[in-house]
């Protein structure tokens, strides 16, 4: 299917870099953006929900016991810190 859509030229630039340096075609990086939205990031929207890399995956899976990783994530954001040890929490 051929379809044109307006873009920044601040958006086209960094696809154009892109693609140049993952050694494909400007098509073939618009190709898979559109299919990663449609197949998966579009509902990942819907249901409120987040994409991690996996080493942030990882670090949450490896807490110590005790210590549930959501309030981790709770925690962390809220600038607090947790003691592994004692499971109590301290603001900075």
């Amino acid at each position: 299917m051929t379809i044109s859509f307006r873009i920044s030229e601040s958006a086209f630039k960094a696809l154009q870099h892109d693609a140049k340096k993952n050694n494909t075609s400007l098509n073939t990086l618009a190709n898979q953006l559109f299919t990663a939205y449609s197949d998966c990031d579009r509902f990942l929207q819907k249901f409120r929900m987040v994409k991690l890399s996996s080493p942030t995956f990882k670090h949450i899976l490896n807490v110590p016991v005790g210590v549930c990783p959501v309030d981790l994530l709770v925690l962390s954001s809220s600038g607090a810190a947790i003691s592994p040890l004692t499971n109590s929490t301290a603001v900075a």
